[in-house]
């Protein structure tokens, strides 16, 4: 009986062992013709798979392709993730009017500074195979891990564009503040378009791209009910886990207590809130909440892991990324109406407290359950790209609070020019 095999995963463990196909064929005892075969198409026969596994110590679910089951309507059906979609931004739309009028948020230059970037880098970057990009947007018939994260790479492409966009229009608007720096009134409003092509960059990249990338997983990976770990250790470690979170919860709520700025968070955190679970749910659909009893009790199946790992990922840049969406709103709002320099400084303690609640939550909360179900995953193909998946968000994060922090000190230094 033939088998198909990853035929990335057999490279991949080739290339960690710094063997030729020469080399491996002869390990195997098979022919350079059958591992040549083998790499390129992957069909195998039972025996040149159990060679290859004795060969590079691991399990044959390590190199068995897995077959997914595509719901062939979800090509078709795509109006409930653009309603979602709609709805996110509609959260967003809302949380500007609360701060103030939505003229104060809507500047051309900025949108086409971020939209041309974006473009301009997708049609330079996938020139060669402009099919890549462009199918990246529907769920099709293919279903290899190797597939799968291809498009998930082309996704975190895209959102890296819209960064790049950003960063042109941060150097463009820099210019323009220093411009001004004879007419000190002149630099706030020049600074708010700065955070508005920002602000434009994160909602496209993080309420947009990565809703349809999430969706695109959870098609792939959709898969059986969750099969949670039997052990007895199993129920005393969810326990532990919830625990643990609510111990985490009562220390923040005592100490902004104490400081008496709990009321201050309440805002922030229905906004992050709201936005995490309406993504989530357009995202991962009814898997949202077994995919958050997984984590909690643990799974046992490689590619149920994968997907608790996905969806973790998911949550991770989705509260981050809203807790930078409210600081950045805020700050549009103070440069726009702000004219007490007694409130300046209190007004933008206030804004921080979006993103503070943010890393809150992903620190002491989503984190956490990562580390914990990293550490029981056995498959060392699919985990490495699930490794470079976190990777990559991981600098996302980094390269989003690196910006953030550089905004709010400008923000405060003009602030404090305009007033003088």
């Amino acid at each position: 009986m033939n088998l198909q095999l990853d035929t990335e995963a057999i490279k991949v463990f080739r290339a960690e062992k710094n063997w030729t196909q020469q080399q491996l064929a002869e390990i195997c005892d098979v022919s350079l013709r059958t591992i040549q075969r083998v790499e390129k198409t992957g069909i195998s026969s039972m025996e040149t798979l159990s060679s290859l596994c004795s060969a590079f110590n691991i399990d044959k679910s390590s190199l068995l392709e897995e077959n997914f089951q595509i719901n062939e309507e979800s090509e078709i059906k795509k109006l409930p993730e653009l309603l979602g979609i709609s709805l996110m931004l509609s959260i967003v739309i809302f949380l500007m009017l609360q701060f103030g009028q939505l003229t104060m948020f809507v500047d051309v230059a900025s949108g086409m500074f971020v939209g041309g970037v974006l473009i301009g880098c997708t049609l330079l970057t996938y020139a060669s195979n402009p099919k890549l990009s462009s199918s990246s947007f529907s769920v099709n018939s293919q279903g290899t891990y190797s597939w799968l994260f291809n498009k998930i790479a082309v996704f975190n492409s895209l959102s890296n564009f819209t960064l790049y966009g950003f960063l042109v229009a941060m150097g463009v608007e820099m210019l323009l503040i220093l411009k001004n720096y004879s007419e000190p009134k002149m630099m706030g409003p020049a600074l708010a378009v700065l955070i508005i092509s920002f602000l434009y960059a994160i909602i496209f990249s993080e309420l947009v791209l990565q809703v349809l990338k999430h969706n695109l997983i959870r098609h792939k990976l959709h898969c059986t009910a969750l099969k949670y770990k039997s052990e007895q250790s199993s129920g005393k470690a969810t326990i532990t886990r919830i625990a643990g979170m609510l111990l985490i919860s009562l220390s923040v709520l005592l100490a902004t207590s104490i400081i008496g700025a709990n009321i201050l968070f309440i805002p922030a955190l229905t906004f992050i809130l709201s936005l995490v679970i309406v993504g989530a749910v357009i995202s991962y659909g009814k898997l949202t909440v077994p995919l958050i009893i997984g984590a909690l009790k643990g799974v046992t199946e490689e590619r149920q892991i994968i997907t608790i790992h996905m969806f973790l990922n998911y949550l991770s840049r989705l509260t981050i990324s809203s807790g930078i969406i409210y600081l950045l709103v805020d700050l549009v709002s103070i440069l726009s109406t702000i004219d007490d320099q007694a409130k300046l400084y209190l007004r933008i303690s206030e804004s921080l407290v979006g993103p503070i609640t943010a890393v809150v939550i992903y620190l002491c909360f989503i984190k956490p359950l990562m580390i914990s179900l990293q550490a029981n995953s056995k498959g060392q193909f699919k985990q490495l790209a699930v490794n470079e998946e976190n990777k990559l968000n991981e600098d996302m994060l980094k390269t989003y609070g690196l910006l953030t922090v550089t905004i709010i000190c400008i923000t405060a230094v003009i602030l404090e020019i305009s007033f003088k």
